[in-house]
């Protein structure tokens, strides 16, 4: 079996780094989701409350916020838009922590 040459060394390493950014940007934006997935069930179940009834008939301004607000997360779920700084941050991370292990 023959070895690998330093530039296919690189190569792994940099493909490993770049799967590991993307680990964690992928990551990031699930738990993003999630928290907007548990935000529109929360004001759904509110909505569907008798409750929600009495105070949404003296707040209509409110009640269009709301409304607004699970729009765009319900938007906002269905497109995963490329989150450039998101993805800077966490190859930052990665990076940093591939040139600590190096250096020791």
């Amino acid at each position: 079996m023959a070895a690998l040459t330093p530039d296919e060394v690189d190569r792994v390493w940099q493909r490993m780094a770049e799967a590991e950014v993307r680990a964690f940007y992928f990551a990031d934006l699930a738990a993003r989701a999630t928290r907007q997935k548990q935000i529109i069930t929360g004001v759904s179940f509110f909505l569907s409350s008798g409750a929600a009834a009495t105070v949404i008939e003296d707040a209509q301004d409110t009640l269009e916020m709301l409304l607004s607000r699970a729009r765009e997360a319900s938007e906002n779920g269905i497109e995963m838009p490329l989150k450039e700084p998101l993805i800077e941050k966490w190859a930052n991370h990665v990076y940093s922590r591939l040139s600590k292990s190096a250096a020791a």
